[in-house]
């Protein structure tokens, strides 16, 4: 039996993707200038996932501090399909002018894009031999990314 202590894991993901977008846009008039805008969109992307990790640290075996850095090191290339689900809802400020030439907006709202299954990268758990590198086990966790959006436009 060993005890682990210090055991540190790197992990970093890097995705690019190109695909199709579909989604709604629809403003409900308050005021001549003023609209509540809401807008949603569902896209796959089809791209390329760079999955980085590393595990390291120091192990105690029979009262003796050992090192085993550089216990695993692992890169992957993955192609996969990834759905993505956009929403937002603000207040919209909009003025046209010009001969209805030209128009000027400011967005203020809430977005939110989710992305499900997102996580490419492994967890580790450190229950075997002390010979025997880490136990992967499958971790899909999803990414969800919201805040609140100031937008301007100016259209001629």
């Amino acid at each position: 039996p060993y005890d682990v202590n210090n055991t540190s894991n790197r992990f970093k993901q890097k995705m690019w993707g190109v695909g199709l977008l579909a989604g709604l846009q629809a403003a409900w008039q308050l005021t001549q200038n003023w609209s509540i805008f809401t807008d949603t969109g569902v896209s796959l992307l089809y791209g390329k996932y760079n999955v980085h990790r590393h595990i390291y640290g120091l192990a105690t075996l029979a009262g003796v501090q050992t090192r085993f850095h550089d216990f695993t090191t692992h890169h992957d290339d993955i192609y996969s399909l990834q759905a993505t689900i956009d929403l937002a809802l603000g207040l919209r400020w909009e003025w046209i002018f010009g001969n209805e030439s030209y128009r000027l907006m400011f967005d203020a709202g809430w977005e939110s894009h989710y992305f499900p299954g997102f996580n490419h990268l492994d967890q580790y758990e450190i229950t075997v031999g002390f010979n025997h590198p880490p136990a992967p086990k499958d971790s899909n966790g999803d990414l969800s990314l919201s805040g609140l959006v100031f937008r301007g436009r100016f259209d001629f």
